[in-house]
């Protein structure tokens, strides 16, 4: 399997695999006043464009399982406006790039996952300098949400580390790496 294997999941595969796993989980509430994703929606590659068209549809529309991202329940994290709240997203060359992500939700830690111009996905340091980790990025928003599915299956006893590992091997995606050597020592 490679990344571009997943391209599409978000659109074909998403609903299938959190009705199989999380059929009775709380569903995923974000505030009215969430920023429109439209003018974000422009500035991506086509294939991020969809899958963050088809990922804020389901988001907004209240009816998806709030397993995809355990901590956006009841929080603002969605579409977090960084420019208006003042912060800053540094890139690895030090560059305030905080108009040109896309907030997807927090880690639990204060951490954001944010979706940058180029489609990739990178997880955002608030208390380490503000910067975003460089060495750990998902491919793209396919990639990403695949990977988090699966690690909340994973955590939840549904499906095993080991059920996943030829997958993980072969998709050599850092960001999906990162995420499931973080499962095995919080196992």
């Amino acid at each position: 399997m490679k990344s571009s294997d997943l391209n599409g999941y978000i659109e074909r595969g998403l609903d299938a695999d959190l009705a199989r796993w999380f059929p009775d989980a709380a569903k995923v509430q974000v505030a009215a006043t969430v920023q429109p994703v439209g003018p974000f929606l422009q500035t991506l590659p086509t294939r991020a464009s969809s899958a963050l068209r088809e990922l804020d549809e389901k988001v907004r529309s209240g009816t998806m399982p709030s397993v995809w991202l355990l901590e956006m329940v009841g929080d603002a994290s969605y579409g977090f406006d960084f420019v208006a709240k003042g912060a800053k997203v540094l890139d690895e060359e030090q560059d305030n790039i905080a108009k040109n992500v896309w907030s997807l939700g927090c880690d639990g830690r204060g951490n954001y996952y944010v979706l940058k111009q180029d489609g990739r996905v990178a997880t955002w340091y608030p208390t380490d300098g503000d910067k975003l980790d460089a060495n750990a990025q998902f491919a793209s928003l396919d990639a990403f949400m695949w990977a988090k599915v699966r690690r909340a299956a994973v955590n939840a006893k549904k499906l095993t580390q080991a059920e996943l590992d030829a997958d993980l091997a072969s998709l050599a995606d850092p960001g999906v790496a990162s995420l499931f050597s973080k499962s095995k020592s919080e196992s």
